[in-house]
């Protein structure tokens, strides 16, 4: 942690380079049925993220992005 950031680091798998899997930001007046529909109605498939509540979706460079409640 630092500066409420927090930072998960994972080992690559054997035989692979390490890379960026996703990110997660915290939104204050997260309405996560409005962000939902409107992600839909762009047609941006969107699932749960790993924490409850969180929208979980790709950005336009195939990034996976959760967004939660702050």
């Amino acid at each position: 942690r630092l500066a409420g950031t927090r930072l998960g680091l994972e080992a690559a798998p054997a035989g692979q380079k390490p890379g960026f899997s996703h990110f997660c930001v915290k939104v204050a007046g997260f309405n996560r049925a409005a962000a939902t529909e409107r992600l839909q109605k762009l047609g941006i498939p969107v699932g749960t993220g790993s924490e409850k509540g969180t929208l979980r979706f790709r950005d336009l460079n195939n990034i996976t992005a959760e967004v939660i409640a702050a």
